[in-house]
């Protein structure tokens, strides 16, 4: 046996001082190779019933329409524009665990909307962690915007270690931060 080199981009990488050991049996004579008949599976050409389908199958419904059984928090009651975002900078500030809640009346009439926005910055983690924050937020900030006074304007910011708060912790932090800017009404 001889010795081998593999050679890539110029560079020696590897010798080969040996080759594969491979037996060179055979099969008897007469023995023939076995190979599956056409019909092995049990719905092939010789069974009544049909045969496999191919390729992937219909959807199972695995994500049923959410939409219809979770209430969102409505478009209106979201902040997108910017203007909504400055009037709420305008007032007061509070910074209670991981998270800042700024808020500020816009006016007092009931056909005024409550308002409420949310900052979540590239220092809490990556699009899928921020995105993730701002969901979990949202979902706690839509049973409590119905306490709110009518022209409410309200900002959560979240801050590094946010996305690592319980659920508990988010929802605590949320009630004493509307508390103490007095704008949870009793019930």
């Amino acid at each position: 046996m001889g010795s081998w080199s593999v050679r890539s981009a110029g560079h020696v990488d590897q010798e080969l001082k040996h080759e594969a050991h491979i037996p060179a049996e055979q099969s008897a004579p007469g023995e023939d190779s076995w190979v599956p008949d056409s019909d092995a599976h049990s719905c092939g050409p010789g069974n009544p019933c049909r045969a496999p389908l191919q390729g992937s199958g219909p959807a199972l419904g695995l994500a049923p329409h959410r939409w219809s059984v979770v209430a969102l928090m409505h478009r209106d009651q979201r902040m997108r524009r910017s203007d909504d975002f400055r009037v709420a900078s305008r007032g007061q500030r509070i910074r209670i665990g991981r998270l800042v809640l700024t808020a500020a009346l816009r006016s007092t009439d009931p056909a005024d909307g409550v308002r409420v926005g949310f900052a979540v910055g590239r220092n809490v983690g990556n699009s899928v962690v921020r995105h993730r924050v701002v969901r979990r937020l949202r979902a706690i900030m839509r049973s409590r915007t119905s306490a709110l006074p009518a022209g409410a304007r309200v900002v959560v910011r979240g801050l590094p270690g946010c996305a690592d708060a319980s659920h508990d912790e988010l929802t605590r932090w949320l009630d004493e931060g509307l508390e103490r800017l007095r704008l949870a009404r009793s019930a």
